[in-house]
């Protein structure tokens, strides 16, 4: 027998997740547990029943070897002794010999069915298709059959060619979905070795089956590029299996020298894209690029800005040789860079002081777009009212009770503060490394263990946190 031990019960509440299917154990829903002994504690896996399927080292632990039957009766635990309802025991039976003989795949479609009531996902017609297609193919389609009929005479079979009958099942999608089908098939003849050759060209995640490959370039052709996530804005996003979500976990910020946890999640429609999905490998000048705008994500924008304001800059004299006309070069530009959203102090007085040093440090530039991109630099952009909304819908999809997340938000916001004030401090006295790494690591557990907190927190709880 194996170190693990089984038992089967009632979810006594939604939070835990099926270990095959990656989908939400409904409350009061059957499951079954794996139990393996920990160094410290023992570890729980859950799975529905009918995605629970028996390993081999299980089945061949008895002689002869375990049957579904046999596992149920003399194995599994049962401390609420369901299994002694015969219908239960039937339904329970039923499940695991159906997850035996179809497989997780077609279990975890038809969840994902169930979930979005009948509705199937785009990727499961397009595997269906794909798999009608090359069964077609192994048949001759041009060749013209010969059926008897009840007097026992040969005619022609009239029934329709099975390759026209998928043509005419794809043409029936709609523009997108057909999109969709047509480049699952296009990917789906590819190696694993080859389909990662578009994904490394495309920047994208490299690891899991060729299933998984597959939807992350039918997904990128489909959309763009997975661009960076809202709410860390650092770490990447990247795709759930199945198509329909978008995560991110955090990122390696360089700078800081530790890992940023990030709680990101929201539906495919809504992540943030990057174009054009390439077809062949880039350029080395295209790689540099991009990977200078994922080191530096407001790089692009900011150059955009800079571009923008060229023609505001035309006619600008600047006259820096007096306090008189520094002041008015001041006052000129900082009416641009309002315009232009820069990231200048809200008290006029103290915006037009900052940007007169400035000027008074760069007398020797004449050009008054140069100054602008060195403002631009210094500063920042502010956030855009859409950037500022969709931050806070992702932050609030990450969070059970949705109005926390523009409290997820503020201590992201101080996280990173706490952050940037170590490392410049670090910088600055040359701070041992031991003492500012233990520093780090109980700057960051404090976000994330609120955070974890704050996805748990009930309503009646969360307005006493607001109170």
């Amino acid at each position: 027998m194996t170190n693990a031990k089984y038992h089967i019960e009632k979810a006594k509440s939604g939070r835990a997740t099926c270990k095959k299917c990656k989908l939400k154990i409904g409350k009061g829903e059957i499951r079954i547990g794996e139990t393996r002994k920990g160094e410290d504690f023992d570890m729980v896996s859950w799975k529905h029943a009918k995605c629970f399927t028996m390993g081999r080292k299980l089945v061949a632990s008895t002689s002869p070897p375990l049957t579904v039957e046999k596992f149920l009766e003399d194995v599994i635990g049962d401390p609420d002794n369901l299994l002694e309802d015969e219908d239960m025991f039937k339904t329970v039976l039923g499940d695991m010999l159906d997850a035996k003989s179809s497989g997780v795949g077609k279990r975890k479609r038809a969840l994902v069915r169930d979930v979005t009531d009948g509705d199937t996902g785009i990727m499961d017609v397009a595997r269906e298709i794909y798999a009608k297609l090359k069964k077609s193919q192994r048949i001759e389609p041009k060749k013209k059959r010969k059926k008897r009929n009840d007097d026992g005479e040969e005619e022609e079979d009239t029934s329709e060619d099975a390759t026209e009958a998928i043509r005419n099942e794809v043409q029936s999608l709609s523009d997108s979905d057909r999109k969709i089908v047509e480049y699952f098939i296009f990917y789906n003849d590819m190696t694993s070795d080859e389909l990662k050759s578009f994904l490394r060209w495309n920047f994208q995640m490299l690891s899991g089956t060729k299933d998984i490959l597959v939807e992350r370039c039918v997904d990128g052709e489909q959309n763009g590029r997975l661009g960076t996530c809202p709410t860390c804005e650092g770490g990447r996003i990247k795709l759930r299996e199945g198509a329909e979500k978008v995560y991110c976990n955090g990122y390696y910020d360089e700078d800081v020298g530790s890992r940023i946890s990030c709680f990101y999640e929201d539906d495919v429609v809504n992540a943030a894209r990057e174009l054009p999905w390439f077809m062949e490998e880039p350029s080395e000048e295209v790689i540099e690029a991009i990977t200078t705008a994922r080191k530096n994500p407001n790089l692009a924008k900011n150059e955009s800005a800079v571009e923008e304001s060229s023609s505001s800059f035309a006619n600008l004299a600047l006259d820096l040789k007096s306090k008189v006309g520094v002041k008015k070069a001041a006052s000129q530009i900082l009416e641009i860079c309002r315009a232009k959203n820069v990231d200048l102090p809200d008290d006029e007085k103290k915006a037009t002081v900052r940007i007169g040093r400035i000027l008074v440090q760069n007398k020797s530039i004449i050009s008054g777009k140069e100054i602008f991109k060195i403002i631009v630099s210094e500063f920042g952009l502010k956030q855009s009212k859409e950037e500022k909304f969709k931050a806070k819908k992702s932050a609030g999809e990450g969070c059970e009770v949705a109005e926390n997340g523009p409290l997820f938000l503020a201590i992201k916001e101080l996280s990173d503060l706490y952050f940037k004030a170590i490392y410049f401090y670090r910088r600055e006295i040359q701070m041992p490394e031991i003492h500012t790494e233990e520093c780090l690591r109980q700057f960051e557990l404090f976000p994330s263990r609120l955070l974890q907190i704050m996805q748990r927190v009930s309503v009646r709880e969360r307005r006493k946190l607001q109170a």
